[in-house]
């Protein structure tokens, strides 16, 4: 054998090797740090939903054309709460400030919730409906004392709406990481 032909032997049995090796990379999917990547579509499922969930920083091949990939953010989403004219157990009107950070879970049932529920929603939405399910919690647990608790031990107000809003947000595959009310001021009627 000749030395050219071993070259074009070994060239053939390379470029098949090359373009498989580019076809695979190509195929591959990187799913950023405090992200999942949601597979969707043929042969994507997993036992228990018609997605297969990837948490990153991961990645896994998706097929085009017979798969989609979407991303959702598990970040940290914060807000600030700001409530007047709600009422306290002796029936003073208090004004509340507050800060909220709430996030998606990261178990794979509750990222398949979030899912669920927000794939293809921008941050913004996401946090709106966590505070909203929150404010409603905060109303309830200001009813239930007076005005003067509040003031003084606003940390039990923050610890009883936490705790009832967080079956809500599981529901939704979110999660509180912190609730802290900042303060709580009685609202002064002004006559005109």
């Amino acid at each position: 054998m000749s030395a050219p032909f071993d070259l074009m032997l070994l060239a053939a049995a390379g470029i098949p090797v090359l373009l498989l090796a580019f076809i695979t990379a190509s195929l591959f999917k990187r799913c950023p740090a405090n992200t999942a990547m949601i597979i969707s579509g043929f042969a994507a499922a997993g036992a228990s939903n018609s997605f297969k969930i990837i948490v990153g920083p991961a990645g896994a091949v998706a097929l085009p054309l017979i798969q989609q990939v979407n991303f959702i953010s598990l970040e940290p989403h914060r807000a600030e709460l700001k409530l007047a004219n709600i009422y306290s157990s002796d029936g003073v009107p208090i004004a509340v400030k507050a800060t909220l950070q709430v996030k998606i879970d990261k178990e794979p049932a509750a990222i398949a919730k979030a899912c669920e529920n927000f794939l293809g929603q921008r941050d913004t939405q996401i946090t709106q409906l966590a505070i909203d399910i929150v404010e409603k919690h905060l109303i309830a647990a200001a009813a239930q004392s007076t005005a003067s608790d509040l003031q003084v031990n606003n940390s039990q107000l923050s610890d009883k709406a936490a705790a009832a809003s967080e079956p809500d947000l599981a529901q939704l595959g979110l999660k509180v990481v912190s609730f802290a009310v900042k303060s709580v001021e009685p609202v002064y009627q002004t006559s005109s």
